[in-house]
C-alpha cells in the first residue's frame, strides 16, 4: 500500500469517532420514526387534554375535540410519518430531560428505567396510547424543562389538585399515562438547570391516580373513537 494512502493512529481515531457518532444519530433517527410510527392514527396522552374540554357535558364531543379527532382520521388514512412541531423550548426541554430524571433520581433515592431514547410507547386498546418520560416500580414520571418563569410557577404544585388548577392539560396527560401504564401514581417533575442554586433547580410532586376522573377521560375517549371510525367508514 502507497504510505502515502496510510492513516495515522490518531486519524483513524477520528473518523472512526465521526462514523460512531453518524451510526448514533441514525439509529437515533430510525427509533424516533418508529415511535411516530407506532404513535399515528392514536389519541396520546400529550394531547388527551385536546378530548376534555366543556366537561359540562361529558358525554358530548366539543368542537375542539373533533378537530382532533380529524386528525387522527387523517393519519390513519394517509402514507407517511405524522406531521409533528418541535420549537426552541421544546428541544431544549428534550435536550435537558434526561438530566432531570438524573437529578430527581439522586434525590429521592428513586431508580426510573425507560428514560430518554429507551422510552417506550405503551398501547391502550388498539386507538389512544402514551409514551412517559420514565417508568419506575408502581409509578412513572413527567418531565418539563420549563422557561425559569414558568418553573417558578410550578414550583407552587404540590399535588393533583394544584396541578389541575396550574395545568390542566399536565394533569390529563398524567392521568390518561397512570390510565396506559396501570399506575397509581406519577410524579411531576419541573427542573431548570439555570438556576443560581441548585436547590432551586429541581421540583416534583406526587400526582395520585382519580379514579372520577379516570373515568371522565375512558367517556370521551370512547366518543372520539366512536367518532374516529365513523368518519373513516365515509372512505370505504
Amino acid at each position: 500500500m502507497n504510505s502515502a494512502l496510510q492513516l495515522q493512529p490518531v486519524e483513524m481515531n477520528v473518523i472512526q469517532s465521526l462514523d460512531l457518532g453518524a451510526l448514533n444519530n441514525l439509529q437515533a433517527d430510525k427509533s424516533h420514526e418508529e415511535w411516530l410510527l407506532q404513535r399515528k392514527g392514536k389519541f396520546t396522552a400529550s394531547e388527551i387534554h385536546r378530548l376534555m374540554t366543556a366537561l359540562s357535558k361529558p358525554n358530548e364531543l366539543p368542537v375542539g375535540a373533533i378537530t382532533y379527532v380529524i386528525e387522527k382520521v387523517a393519519e390513519t388514512l394517509t402514507d407517511g410519518l405524522p406531521e409533528s412541531f418541535s420549537s426552541e423550548a421544546m428541544q431544549w426541554g428534550k435536550d435537558n430531560e434526561v438530566e432531570a430524571i438524573e437529578k430527581f433520581e439522586e434525590k429521592t433515592r428513586l431508580f426510573v428505567n425507560n428514560t430518554g431514547e429507551n422510552q417506550k410507547f405503551i398501547k391502550y386498546g388498539k386507538h389512544a396510547g402514551c409514551t412517559p418520560d420514565g417508568l419506575g416500580y408502581g409509578f412513572g414520571a413527567e418531565t418539563k424543562c420549563p422557561k425559569s418563569s414558568t418553573h417558578v410557577i410550578y414550583k407552587g404544585i404540590l399535588n393533583g389538585q394544584d396541578l389541575k388548577k396550574i395545568n390542566s392539560d399536565y394533569y390529563w396527560q398524567i392521568q390518561f399515562s397512570m390510565l396506559c401504564a396501570k399506575k397509581s401514581k406519577w410524579f411531576f417533575i419541573s427542573y431548570d438547570k439555570r438556576f443560581s442554586k441548585e436547590k432551586h433547580r429541581l421540583h416534583y410532586a406526587v400526582i395520585e391516580r382519580n379514579e372520577n376522573d379516570i373515568e371522565l377521560l375512558k367517556l370521551r375517549l370512547q366518543l372520539a373513537i366512536d367518532k374516529k371510525l365513523e368518519l373513516i367508514k365515509n372512505f370505504k
